[in-house]
């Protein structure tokens, strides 16, 4: 099994994700063990077994464009994360679209 902290600190890199954010639990099994990452507060999990590139169980799963399931989850966040900084705005900027709402629709 490669080094679960050197593999994340890759795509931590790649990706440009904090590491800090990663948290690894490692849970013995009857005769395996069971491998889940955890990205952010609870948000974000990825479960493997033997292989940490592989796994039938991770969310968020949009980007299958990489070489493994552990590449596509991480850069699934990186991309939720780019949606999300393009989603909030500014309070001033918000208030003008607010405002321009009421208007068009007398709320």
């Amino acid at each position: 099994m490669k080094n679960i902290e050197e593999e994340l600190k890759k795509y931590s890199k790649i990706y440009k994700l904090n590491f800090t954010s990663f948290k690894i639990i490692k849970k013995k099994l009857l005769f395996s063990q069971e491998i889940i990452i955890l990205y952010g507060i609870n948000n974000y999990y990825f479960k493997a077994s033997k292989d940490i590139d592989v796994s039938n169980n991770f969310f968020p799963y949009f980007n299958v464009l990489k070489k493994s399931d552990l590449e596509n989850w991480i850069s699934s966040i990186q991309a939720i994360n780019i949606q999300k900084s393009r989603l909030l705005k500014s309070i001033p900027d918000g208030k003008k679209l607010r405002d321009s709402f009421k208007k068009k629709f007398k709320v």
